[in-house]
């Protein structure tokens, strides 16, 4: 176990980032929280959110329990049948072991106080730990219970005394056994009080409650809570310790479910007291919350949720109880929460398979919820006229601002308006709410106003308002609250601005926006230009916004048409937010537009003007989907630069941070068919909604989750790609069994990055329906090309002048064929045709064929040219840097060469020469130019060896030199370097297989004799990709592992004396 520095030493290499799966968390104190990734044990402050420190416990075992003895600060670490005692102080960020050995069976789990710990192994054996003297570092480990023939699926050990332990097992049958133990002075005593059998499936969690108060449950004093893959949550009453079962005498066949009617059985069975089914999956964990008021559950699930449940009176079901489902909280991506601890004062982290610890809301975290009375009156629509008022209007017509705060709202004033019975509609912005109806009246309210002001109108039904405030430059330029409205059947809509005074509000000038035809509108937004001229920008129903430019001195209603009309989505747009481009004009740049549409995707384009006023030019900088579905709401960009989307899924209202990539606000309200508003701020926001025609308010002062340490994708990578800047940053792209596609900006190596924990997400892409096969960036890194099964290949294209991410990534075309079949597209080559913007693009299909495609941005796709390649599946291709000329390895063990040549209007794609390099499958590989007539192709595969092949000129000499038993399992990713440094006869390789070891190998490309150079064993498993990062010394490289996890390492180019050969 080392001493923590910047980066980890591990053997000859330098661990300076990663991002694995949490199997084990603790508090070391209430502030310092313990981690288990892999085989590390890190140590993180929750306020700061950085990396304390990080140490190796074990050589190759993932950590999988961490239990603190919080008087001596001693930290008892446990994975799989390994233990350790280590005295970690943070102060000095500095550990110390004590002790390690290995045990004889699997460790579930472990009490530890005082220094005193039982364990609970995997046959529901226990074992002591003490310390021999206080003053020394020697421990001594028993064995007190012998081991049963059960196999258990999780224990639970709690210390009733420094000799007494109260233990609770669930088997792999769906049994679960209370049993306790307890050492005297002669042998030690065990007693088994209730054996039975508590679900249908797995019992995969169990968790006994502290002792609880006399007045709590009616006198029941502890309580027991199971779960399992049958998706069931069950409390038990396990108050009474004093019956025994004799071992063996209940013994029973093996199977799931309730197998006995035996009345002896069914009588070492506790009373149920509640069961609630919950999660869409499996349920990992349970804790009991006895902090919170009343008595709380907690479940966390394979689905990667957190559900909170309370323990109600439930007088008309068949158990005592009821388990009421509170919330449900996502703030863990992908699948799997693994890990669980709670803090001295009751909060709660979680840890799961992406990497993130996120820290969750306790009861008191400032969420409330409140209803607001209406009395007798029916609610119709409302609107936030500023964080503390609310306006609404009712279905007699009255007009009732509301004051919000943080006791129950109160009412200003009420107004009743006639006209407004039956229908209205209401916009605010600002301080001014703007209500209209059935009629030609439109009513202004503000809070320095007694009453409603009347405002010209049109005559007609008011369909909808639209209301923003736009900042006022110069005094000339009028109010600076504007407001669009529209009507039934009116082929224009007038546009008005207001300014508010102490006398209230007062209307500066009123112009008419003629309408494109069949053009609904959705969403507005309006700016002021420099110079004064205002912008106003009005989206439509069928996904086209059109824009309207003019002076604010024309006169009162004219009529203006629209300078440009543009389709930016291809369903009704639900927002749009302006924002002006803060930089000295460049081309007649004029700002960004932000929208938000119900085709599920968020986009930001690029507004200039060219020729003055009189043309305006779009174009599409950014455009991804939300995880929101079709119900996308709006969008917002606060003062911090914080972007957040609001939509429904399913029954809940969901804020979504696009800067983390997470949801940062949860509200169960019933779904989206519902009257709803909300006015965010950085700190948190105020929810309204209307369900059962009552209104509900709910006010959140802070983020319901706060994550100490952002996290990556919850499913194994499958496939990388990283394009390298001038700066030194890199982007990179991975994609996984979770269908999605991270896009991540590494820093320059430098100082801040070696000390950073986390690997913040730039852009999720949610494009494929299958995880991503296969990634590759252009050249110049204007484009990203992915493929997957299902036919599936995108061609994304990257901007780098997007505003506030930097980065930019759209959608530019999808392959004809996608989603046409179940094929996978294993492998493609995309080299771009000289001096055109056209791309041949060579696929490699799972049923042996290989097809070269031609692809132009504004032309699209061209099938050039197919062959089938035997019958064996090829698992990649590759380009040699001659024109259409590639290169194909295949589950037949073989590399073949193919040459694509047109001879007059005929395409001829064919293999020329065929050659084995392995005795399996060849998983992974990589080419290299040598020399104007020579290639590399390294390749690794399934038989543990890599192969080194060189490659003719003509493509049919071919020859391999093959290092078998290269690692101790099948070689899954590899990348070359060089020739490197003065020595061009020297090339390096570094590899990576399913043994977990990350290998540097040194390549006499004269001689063709490998060296081992390195050999570091990584904590991700299952590696897929291998990736070369930037470094600051020619002397060593950056390698990036990826799996499931992810490292980054530094590597230096020899050999470290000592290191495996």
């Amino acid at each position: 176990m080392s001493q923590h520095g910047s980066r980890l030493q591990r053997r000859g290499g330098q661990l300076e980032r990663h991002a694995l799966p949490i199997t084990a968390l603790a508090y070391h104190d209430d502030d310092t929280i313990l981690a288990g990734e892999g085989s590390l044990l890190c140590a993180y402050s929750e306020s700061k959110q950085e990396l304390l420190g990080r140490w190796r416990v074990f050589e190759d075992q993932a950590i999988h329990g961490i239990v603190v003895d919080h008087d001596s600060k001693d930290v008892l670490i446990f994975g799989g049948r390994w233990l350790s005692i280590a005295k970690l102080d943070i102060g000095t960020v500095s550990i110390v072991a004590q002790m390690q050995r290995q045990v004889d069976d699997w460790i579930l789990d472990a009490s530890f106080k005082a220094g005193r710990g039982a364990l609970i192994t995997a046959h529901n054996a226990l074992l002591t730990i003490d310390k021999q003297d206080q003053s020394s570092p020697a421990w001594s480990v028993v064995h007190q219970v012998r081991g049963s023939n059960t196999i258990l699926y999780c224990a639970h050990v709690q210390a009733i005394s420094q000799d007494q332990w109260l233990i609770a097992s669930g088997t792999a049958f769906g049994d679960v056994i209370v049993w306790s133990c307890q050492r005297k002075e002669g042998p030690v005593v065990a007693a088994t009080h209730y054996s039975f059998s508590a679900h249908e499936g797995s019992t995969f969690g169990v968790c006994i409650s502290a002792e609880l108060p006399e007045t709590t449950l009616d006198g029941r004093q502890r309580l027991l809570v199971s779960c399992s893959d049958d998706r069931t949550i069950r409390v038990w009453d396990i108050s009474d310790l004093s019956a025994t079962i004799a071992n063996g005498e209940f013994d029973r066949s093996t199977g799931f479910g309730f197998r006995s009617d035996d009345d002896d059985i069914l009588q070492s069975r506790p009373s149920l007291l509640a069961k609630a089914m919950g999660h869409v999956s499996r349920i990992w964990h349970v804790r009991f919350d006895d902090t919170a008021p009343g008595m709380l559950v907690k479940s966390f699930g394979e689905d990667a949720t957190t559900i909170s449940w309370t323990l109600q009176v439930d007088r008309s079901g068949s158990s005592p109880y009821a388990l009421k489902h509170i919330d449900i909280f996502s703030a863990n991506a992908g699948k799997h929460i693994w890990a669980v601890a709670r803090s001295g004062n009751g909060r709660f982290i979680a840890g799961g398979s992406d990497g993130a610890i996120a820290c969750l809301p306790t009861q008191d975290n400032g969420c409330q919820d409140q209803e607001l009375s209406t009395g007798t009156e029916t609610p119709k629509a409302y609107a936030f006229v500023d964080e503390h008022t609310l306006i609404l209007t009712t279905q007699r017509g009255h007009i009732i601002p509301y004051r919000l705060g943080s006791h129950q709202p109160s009412v200003l004033r009420e107004f009743l308006r006639s006209d407004l019975g039956n229908y209205s509609v209401v916009a605010a912005a600002s301080g001014i709410a703007f209500v209209g109806g059935n009629g030609a009246a439109l009513y202004a309210w503000s809070d320095s106003a007694s009453l409603p002001v009347s405002v010209d109108s049109d005559p007609g039904k008011t369909t909808a308002l639209f209301a923003c405030t736009m900042p006022v430059v110069l005094p000339s330029e009028g109010g600076n609250h504007a407001l669009l409205i529209t009507k039934v059947n009116n082929p224009r809509a007038t546009f008005k601005l207001f300014s508010n005074s102490s006398q209230g509000p007062t209307l500066s000038s009123s112009v008419y926006y003629t309408l494109p035809n069949e053009f609904f509108v959705t969403a507005s937004t309006h700016a002021r230009l420099e110079g004064g001229d205002l912008l106003s920008i009005l989206g439509s129903r069928q996904g086209t916004v059109a824009f309207y430019r003019h002076s604010c001195t024309l006169p009162n209603d004219a009529n203006i048409e629209p300078l440009l009309v543009a389709t930016i989505h291809t369903e009704a747009v639900t927002s749009l937010t302006w924002r002006p481009d803060a930089r000295q004009p460049q081309q007649g740049l004029l700002g960004h537009l932000f929208s938000t549409s119900r085709d599920s995707t968020y986009a930001i384009h690029e507004l200039c003007a060219i020729s003055g006023v009189h043309m305006l030019t779009i174009s599409r900088l950014h455009q991804l989907k939300l995880p929101l579905g079709p119900n996308v709401g709006g969008l917002t960009i606060l003062q911090d630069d914080q972007v957040l989307a609001w939509g429904f899924r399913s029954t809940h209202f969901i804020v979504y941070s696009i800067n983390s990539q997470r949801e940062v606000f949860t509200v169960d309200c019933g779904g989206a068919h519902r009257n709803w508003a909300i006015w965010p701020r950085s700190d948190g926001f105020t929810f309204v909604w209307t369900k059962a025609s009552r209104v509900f308010i709910k006010h959140f002062r802070q983020t319901m989750t706060q994550m100490v340490k952002t996290g990556s994708h919850g499913r194994e990578v499958k496939s990388m790609a990283i394009k390298h800047y001038s700066d030194g940053s890199s982007l990179v792209a991975t994609g996984a069994q979770d269908t999605n596609i991270r896009l991540s900006l590494l820093p320059a190596p430098g100082p801040q990055f070696k000390t950073s924990c986390s690997t913040p997400c730039l852009h999720i892409l949610r494009q494929h329906n299958t995880g991503p096969q296969h990634l590759a960036f252009s050249e110049n890194g204007d484009y990203l090309f992915s493929s997957g099964g299902f036919e599936e290949f995108f061609v994304w294209r990257v901007s780098q002048t997007c505003p506030i991410f930097g980065i930019g990534i759209v959608c530019e075309s999808m392959y004809p064929r996608s989603g046409k079949s179940d094929l996978r597209i294993m492998s493609f080559e995309a080299t771009q045709r000289p001096s055109t913007n056209e791309w041949h693009i060579a696929m490699a299909y799972s049923d042996s064929r290989v097809a070269v495609w031609s692809y132009e941005p504004l032309r699209g796709w061209n099938h050039l040219v197919d062959a089938d390649y035997l019958t064996a599946c090829p698992t990649s291709i590759l380009g040699t840097g001659q024109a259409e000329h590639y290169l194909t390895t295949a589950t037949d063990g073989h590399v073949a060469s193919w040459q694509h040549r047109n001879e007059g209007a005929a395409s001829f794609l064919e293999w020329t020469s065929r050659h084995r390099a392995h005795q399996g499958a060849v998983l992974c590989s990589a080419v290299r130019q040598l020399s104007e007539d020579k290639l590399l192709l390294a390749t690794g595969g399934d038989d543990n060896a890599i192969g080194v092949t060189t490659i003719g000129s003509s493509g049919t000499s071919l020859l391999t030199h093959s290092t078998s038993r290269a690692h101790a399992a099948a070689v899954t990713a590899l990348a070359l370097i060089g020739p490197q440094l003065s020595h061009d006869e020297i090339v390096h390789l570094v590899s990576a297989g399913l043994d977990q070891r990350l290998i540097l190998w040194e390549i006499n490309i004269v001689t063709y004799k490998t060296r081992k150079l390195q050999v570091i064993p990584s904590g991700v498993a299952d590696i897929s990709s291998i990736g070369l990062l930037p470094t600051e010394a020619q002397s060593s490289i950056r390698v990036i592992v990826s799996g499931v996890g992810l490292e980054i390492w530094t590597v230096p180019l020899f050999t470290i004396e000592g290191a495996p050969k």
